[in-house]
């Protein structure tokens, strides 16, 4: 008889031991749970710049690809177009070939790879979405938030609903949108519709990033994101984004000389970069260092319009310096010849009465020639004038 009590005060210690074990460990774990970070809560803490390729897709083809690099410290923020036509060496295939070939052959991570190679710039994440899921998203985030001009809504097309100004559209109108911008017949407008409407998508996920980070929302989410990100570090990024001001995302795309290519057994157009793609590193460089910088202007918000004269022998250099400048975002009005080709240095002058324009302008050659002339050009609707002098060599003042 005492056995079996014996026996029962045993049984129940070991129960009330593992009882109180299980607990312990249990609390350990939501603990840890609990203070657990993500990838890009670690990288925002630290005040680390962080670069992901995002990618929009249809039947895993590529239709926009943008480069987003994030500065936490400043909040200042980056989109760079990456063209599908680039051309690149594609080791696996032995050729040279189109950059976006990758995506739908091998996969987001080669693609991100081939990036970062060709941009000299440390890209750790992607994010692929099909233009069906991006629909989806964007009417979880109820809606996204754009201007359309009277010029955009012309250009949409007979038939289409689209009223004029800042209008919210849900996902289906968003991807109609969409669609219709990447057939616009401009290269650079295309371009530059593109990435405001990535941009506002971004932003819009931002400001509902509370929202979608709900543990009912969250899955829904993630579930439309191909992505190395994981669900926690992929809401994070969208409340990182929501803190950026419109006004502080700097756009980019790329300039090149389009050649034709025979690649797997056809003809195609591919862009190649300038000057082997040294141009285009050095860009993203000065980009980095822009938005690090509290006291660097950012330009895009407000578009700063050039005028170009060419004042040496060189011809064809006001041409690719406008090419330059449309790298840098900068929107070039006109091209065309000084009154004498014999200028020596190469001057920017400021038609608005304030320098600041004409400073960022001369910076992106390293010209320290500024000059301030409100009556030289003939032309309304030009900010600066550049005079280009035998001191330019086509990338930088010497």
């Amino acid at each position: 008889m005492g056995n079996g009590n014996n026996k029962l005060k045993l049984d129940a210690g070991i129960f009330f031991g593992v009882l109180i074990l299980v607990t312990i460990v249990g609390s350990v774990i939501l603990i840890r749970l609990q203070i657990q970070t993500d990838r890009i809560t670690d990288l925002v803490a630290a005040n680390e710049e962080f670069a992901a390729v995002i990618t929009i897709t249809s039947e895993g083809r590529p239709l926009s690809t943008q480069v987003l690099l994030y500065q936490p410290e400043t909040r200042r923020a980056s989109l760079i177009d990456l063209p599908g036509n680039l051309g690149v060496m594609i080791g696996e295939l032995q050729r040279v070939d189109r950059i976006d070939r990758l995506l739908g052959e091998y996969g987001p991570e080669r693609y991100r790879d081939e990036i970062a190679e060709m941009l000299d710039l440390d890209i750790e994440f992607y994010l692929a979405i099909e233009e069906q899921q991006l629909t989806e998203i964007i009417d979880l985030a109820e809606g996204v938030e754009l201007f359309l001009s009277d010029t955009v809504v012309d250009a949409l097309g007979e038939g289409q609903l689209f009223p004029a100004g800042n209008v919210v559209l849900d996902g289906h109108k968003a991807r109609q949108y969409f669609n219709a911008t990447l057939e616009h017949k401009s290269g650079v407008e295309r371009v530059t519709r593109a990435q405001r409407f990535v941009q506002r998508v971004l932003l819009r996920l931002g400001e509902r990033s509370e929202y979608l980070g709900r543990s009912e929302v969250a899955p829904y989410f993630a579930e439309r994101v191909e992505t190395n990100l994981d669900r926690r570090a992929l809401i994070a990024m969208a409340g990182a984004l929501g803190e950026l001001a419109s006004e502080q995302m700097v756009y980019r795309r790329v300039q090149g000389v389009t050649r034709t290519v025979e690649a797997d057994g056809e003809a195609q157009e591919l862009l190649f970069p300038h000057f082997e793609g040294r141009w285009l590193r050095e860009t993203v460089r000065q980009l980095r260092e822009t938005l690090r910088s509290e006291e660097a202007p950012l330009l895009d918000g407000a578009t700063v319009r050039l005028e170009i004269l060419n004042g040496t022998t060189v011809n064809g250099l006001a041409r690719r310096t406008r090419e330059l400048y449309e790298g840098y975002g900068f929107e070039v009005v006109s091209i065309g010849n000084a009154e004498t080709a014999e200028v020596e240095n190469t001057v920017f002058i400021s038609r608005t009465g304030d320098p600041a324009y004409a400073e960022r302008a001369a910076q992106i050659v390293g010209s320290s020639h500024i000059m301030t002339e409100s009556a030289l050009s003939t032309l309304p609707n030009v900010d600066v004038t550049v005079i280009l002098g035998n001191d330019f060599d086509g990338r930088y003042v010497r």
